[in-house]
């Protein structure tokens, strides 16, 4: 419905991907702008740390800051976020730490 919207009266494009068993990705082009947009859901953030954990533990590789930085673009690559839309209760459960750490929250 939202796509079919801003192709019809934006001429934008929507793209629907799937990186991960836990996210849906929507990329939105129009002339002018470009945006992504990622749902996760309660579970995302977990199930993405606790896979990088198991690399992590399963390298022969010491454990520094920049090694965990790595493993975890390595898990999921994003960008940063600016802005996060919480539905239902609030509660920061489930948002990747990593990647939330300048955002707006509504």
């Amino acid at each position: 419905m939202v796509t079919s919207y801003l192709r019809k009266n934006h001429g934008a494009i929507c793209i629907e991907y799937c990186t991960d068993k836990n996210v849906l990705c929507n990329r939105v082009c129009s002339k002018e702008r470009s945006s992504n947009v990622q749902f996760l859901d309660l579970n995302s953030g977990h199930n993405m740390l606790s896979s990088a954990a198991k690399s992590i533990a399963s390298s022969k590789t010491p454990i520094t800051p920049g090694v965990i930085d790595k493993t975890l673009q390595g898990t999921y690559p994003m960008s940063p976020v600016s802005l996060t839309l919480i539905f239902g209760s609030p509660s920061l459960i489930g948002l990747l730490p990593w990647q939330s750490s300048c955002t707006e929250i509504l």
